[in-house]
């Protein structure tokens, strides 16, 4: 008889075990995905974005999208970037994993940019005084470096019942500084006038920005 109940009890002890542990492991979420931003081919600098999302427990994740540029929609004079922009943050999710359902998050994130650009301009050679041996139009590579840093808070939105595919979308507050330096200029030439940047009375000065964006993450772990 006390065999039999040792029997029973070990039974549901191991039932009880192995249900809380499947309990567990619905709650509990850690995952590897792939992510994209859509609208990235038509920013100011565009390109293509693959980023990775690395979920290490329920309550926080990192994430890292490098973006490649190569090329700008909105000059009229075909020039052609190229660079790299890296996005980083580390997130805390708001509310507890549970599959199939959207949550809620904040995240500081860093903003770094690297731009190299080719141009022509209008050189004067020699210059003194104002006066000048002579004039010509030739390439230069203008080089734009940016860094900023933000706070965001979002969504990420399930769109199937085991969260392989993730809608994300966010809106936050930060800082950028750029900074613009002009390279393989000719020799003793100088500019007829000063170059025109994208932001010519922002450069070296913290600027208010507000990211926002929507992106696309498909777990692959």
């Amino acid at each position: 008889m006390i065999r039999i109940l040792f029997l029973t009890l070990f039974f549901i002890g191991t039932v009880t075990a192995n249900c809380f542990s499947q309990k567990r492991e619905l709650d509990f979420s850690r995952s590897i995905s792939l992510r994209t931003n859509l609208f990235s081919l038509v920013e100011l600098d565009a390109g293509i974005m693959l980023g990775v999302k690395y979920q290490f427990n329920e309550r926080f994740a990192v994430m890292i999208d490098p973006m490649f540029i190569f090329y700008d929609p909105y000059n009229s004079h075909h020039q052609r970037p190229l660079g790299i922009k890296i996005k980083s943050d580390v997130r805390y999710y708001l509310d507890r994993y549970r599959p199939g359902h959207d949550r809620f998050f904040i995240a500081p994130e860093l903003h770094l940019k690297y731009v190299s650009t080719q141009k022509n301009d209008d050189f004067g050679i020699n210059c003194i005084g104002g006066q000048c041996s002579y004039y010509m139009n030739a390439q230069y590579r203008e080089i734009k470096n940016e860094a900023g840093g933000s706070i965001k808070l979002g969504s990420e939105i399930s769109l199937d019942k085991k969260d392989i595919w993730l809608l994300e979308i966010y809106a936050g507050f930060g800082v950028r500084v750029i900074h613009y330096s002009e390279k393989n200029i000719p020799l003793g030439a100088s500019f007829v006038s000063d170059p025109i940047h994208q932001f010519p009375f922002r450069e070296n000065t913290p600027v208010p920005i507000l990211p926002g964006f929507i992106k696309f993450s498909f777990r692959i772990w």
